[in-house]
């Protein structure tokens, strides 16, 4: 049998990795449940956007322009629902995965192999929100063994594009990609032309970014939009917990594959080179550090793309071909049984044709409709059926503690520049000031303290002030079992001391 030309082995490589595409499309879109809140955090400033406010001016950016803004385009290019949203961030996360099986086919020389990481990726479970921690590194590290496999300037400007949208989609991504291109330019040119190649990346990348920072100069500043932005980081980064031991060994344990990958590439390798290792291991250690805090279990999906391609590449490094084989078949029908388990999980019972189209139109459906299966807090919904109802259109609603997915849901603007107060975060004076004074132009219709108003009082006091001064009394309104505490006009307050009141006619 004739070897195999290198164009049928890039058709079947783009042929599977279509597969893979629709393969996870399909069981994301499936499998569907309730969309998280965080999911909102996000879209709601898209939908923002839509109802005539502008980033940075009209409300608080920290440092994730891109993140709405794309689910702004999809909204009014296809309709402003949960499910054009939905739509896109499962695209997202799909190609994704895609990238994983590519990435994972050229480290391990093995499509069992990229297939056995597709599988772990999948049974991992990333949340929605999360697409682009996963496919803005992926992307990024293609673009960089693209350029370590034939050096040029074309495929430099490449990354320093794709470090500005990586910078841009969340500003702290810039480090994922600026510190590992730059450690590949030293690995693969001697000092003095990294040194130039590395000041022309920095200068192209600011090149790109330069529209972006020249808006924020306009909407409010460049110095009091990158001062807002450092005090939401550093806030985000006191959320970190104490680990218990078999969290820290996880830790360790994910830490350690990026090592051993550098040490293992001081030696030739076919497929990759030091320089492609370096460069993936490098990007791997600093997600590893930035986004692996709080719960890490919750965590893990973030960081774990990255390592399933070292570890596909020191799989087929060290590990015999007979153990290596059985070890991934080992590990791709555990994950096929839990995928299975998921699905069975949804109701499907036998997955006939049939059952799928029922389920891909039910979940279509219950997302454009907002129902109660996809929506968090379903406690919610009759404060959520108020806002929509009996509340002027283009009238906001203030919502203090997190529940970011009121204002998406209700078909309401936020607020005072946020879709949600969260207690510890824009506590600063200067935020203070610059909410009031959104605060003041806008017209409030409800105030929503999710977690009852002392925490809102001790927090934001100038803001609690100013509401209390248009008349906004407090009561608490009982909505399915769960109390909610809301701030009121005084008129509206008066008829409804414990429920919402019914809209008039």
């Amino acid at each position: 049998m004739p070897p195999r030309s290198p164009g049928a082995g890039r058709r079947v490589l783009i042929a599977g990795a279509a597969v893979v595409f629709s393969a996870v499309w399909a069981f994301r879109w499936l499998s569907m449940g309730a969309v998280e809140n965080d999911h909102f955090v996000a879209l709601a400033r898209a939908h923002q956007l839509l109802n005539g406010s502008w980033p940075v001016r009209d409300f608080a950016d920290p440092g994730q322009p891109l993140t709405y803004l794309l689910s702004a385009a999809a909204a009014w290019l296809f309709g402003a629902t949960l499910r054009t949203d939905v739509i896109v961030t499962i695209t997202l996360l799909s190609l994704a995965t895609s990238f994983i099986y590519l990435l994972a086919v050229r480290a391990s020389g093995s499509l069992f192999i990229a297939a056995a990481a597709v599988a772990v990726e999948v049974a991992a479970s990333p949340r929605l929100y999360n697409a682009g921690k996963i496919l803005i590194p992926l992307a990024g590290l293609g673009l960089g063994w693209r350029y370590a496999d034939s050096p040029s300037i074309a495929r430099l400007i490449a990354l320093a594009a794709w470090t500005a949208v990586a910078c841009l989609w969340r500003h702290d991504f810039i480090v994922y990609m600026a510190i590992p291109t730059i450690l590949l330019l030293g690995v693969c040119h001697e000092r003095a032309r990294a040194m130039r190649l590395a000041a022309l990346y920095v200068a192209v990348t600011l090149a790109f970014l330069l529209p972006w920072f020249a808006y924020v100069q306009w909407a409010a500043g460049i110095v009091t939009y990158i001062g807002a932005a450092f005090r939401f980081a550093a806030t985000e980064a006191q959320r970190t917990v104490t680990w218990p031991g078999n969290a820290r060994v996880v830790f360790a344990t994910i830490m350690a594959i990026p090592v051993i990958a550098i040490v293992l590439a001081r030696r030739s390798d076919e497929r990759l080179s030091f320089a492609h290792i370096v460069f993936a291991a490098v990007m791997a250690l600093i997600a590893n550090v930035v986004l692996l805090r709080d719960v890490i279990a919750t965590r893990l999906p973030d960081v774990v793309a990255l390592t399933l391609v070292l570890v596909a590449w020191i799989a087929g490094r060290v590990i015999p071909t007979r153990v290596l084989y059985a070890s991934a078949l080992v590990t791709l029908l555990v994950v096929i049984v839990l995928v299975g388990w998921r699905l069975q999980s949804q109701g499907y019972g036998v997955p006939t044709p049939g059952t799928v189209v029922r389920r891909f139109t039910a979940v279509s459906n219950m997302l454009r409709a907002k129902a109660p299966e996809m929506i968090p807090h379903r406690e919610r919904l009759p404060l959520i059926r108020y806002l929509s109802s009996c509340t002027p259109v283009m009238s906001r609603v203030f919502v203090a503690g997190f529940a970011p997915e009121l204002p998406i849901l209700a078909r309401r603007p936020f607020a005072g520049g946020l879709p949600s107060w969260i207690p510890g975060y824009y506590i600063d004076a200067r935020d203070v000031t610059r909410a009031a004074a959104q605060l003041a132009r806008e017209p409030v219709s409800l105030a929503v303290m999710v977690e009852g108003s002392e925490s809102f009082v001790e927090e934001w006091p100038r803001l609690a002030n100013d509401l209390r001064a248009r008349g906004f009394v407090e009561r608490t309104w009982r909505l399915d079992g769960a109390d909610v505490v809301v701030w009121a006009p005084e008129g509206l307050a008066a008829q409804a001391l414990s429920a919402p009141p019914q809209c008039a006619g």
